[in-house]
């Protein structure tokens, strides 16, 4: 017996060392793993996560993605069927994270919206981070922190777009506000927000990011919208000056003939020149918006069309 117990006291010993050797040896080991993914990443891939504003725990779960760069037609294979769902709704497929193989594919951009990678980038970051709190319990009071932001938002855009989730992911709904909410907007609440934290050091270069690009198609919208506006205007006061001036000249009243003629001239030009800022904002418009488009086959998102010459 006493060797017996002596047996199992020393075997009892062994294994307590070996815990403790095992918990103090592999941090050292995840923390030479962690610096290595951060040294040998793809270093534009790096730059991305330092442009969204990610922090050291942010860009390991990006980097760990093996995060690529693909051109449209690309990203209509590795992203298949979300890409060929969402354009058929009208809305562009900028990336995706495949939990499959743990990868994550971004949309190629030109200068001129490279902003849009970036902030896809953390988007997609977003994802498996949203998959593993919910795998560690925490499912039920994140989900109602995502809904009741989403809720207190009152966005007419997120709207559309969670709407456009229902049809294209099934029950995929917070998984994606997670990131939408995430990558677009600050006002949340504290408890969202700690969700958050950890996996960025400064989440508000990805949301003034995204915001900065809505802002540049939704200026250009208002823009055209008074213009057209103001061409309406001119172009119905100058027909009432003609037609005052024709009026005038019938009653055989050469002189107010001649003040509502030059009167409608006068609208008359300004109606041109309205006409000319209208053309040249629609065709800066239009270059951006097929930027933006490239060569998904999108139905509903299409340049809108030069009437006015």
């Amino acid at each position: 017996m006493f060797n017996l117990r002596r047996t199992i006291a020393i075997l009892t010993v062994g294994l307590c060392l070996a815990a403790v050797g095992y918990y103090v040896v592999w941090p050292e080991v995840q923390r030479a793993e962690d610096q290595y993914i951060l040294t040998h990443a793809d270093p534009a891939m790096v730059t991305l996560a330092d442009q969204a504003g990610m922090s050291r725990q942010g860009k390991l779960v990006f980097l760990r993605t093996h995060p690529n760069l693909v051109s449209d037609t690309e990203m209509q294979t590795v992203c298949a069927q979300n890409t060929a769902a969402n354009n058929q709704n009208g809305f562009i497929e900028q990336g995706c994270y495949a939990p499959a193989t743990n990868r994550i594919y971004i949309r190629r951009m030109p200068s001129t919206l490279q902003k849009l990678e970036f902030t896809t980038a953390a988007y997609e970051m977003l994802h498996p981070v949203y998959l593993k709190l919910h795998h560690f319990a925490h499912a039920g009071t994140l989900d109602a922190a995502i809904e009741a932001n989403y809720v207190g938002l009152h966005d007419p855009k997120l709207v559309a777009q969670v709407a456009n989730f229902a049809s294209t992911e099934p029950g995929a709904r917070d998984l994606e506000l997670f990131s939408l909410i995430g990558t677009g907007y600050s006002d949340l609440s504290g408890g969202l927000v700690r969700y958050y934290a950890p996996y960025f050091d400064n989440r508000g270069l990805t949301v003034t990011a995204t915001r900065d690009i809505d802002r540049r198609f939704q200026q250009s919208q208002d823009q055209l919208a008074k213009l057209k506006q103001q061409i309406d205007s001119f172009n119905k006061l100058a027909d009432t000056a003609y037609a005052t001036s024709v009026t005038q000249a019938k009653a055989g009243d050469a002189s107010g003939d001649n003040y509502y003629y030059n009167l409608y001239r006068q609208y008359l030009k300004q109606e041109n020149t309205a006409i000319r800022q209208y053309n040249e904002v629609l065709k800066n418009y239009n270059t951006l918006a097929a930027e933006y488009n490239g060569t998904q086959p999108v139905r509903q998102i299409t340049p809108a069309q030069t009437q006015l010459q």
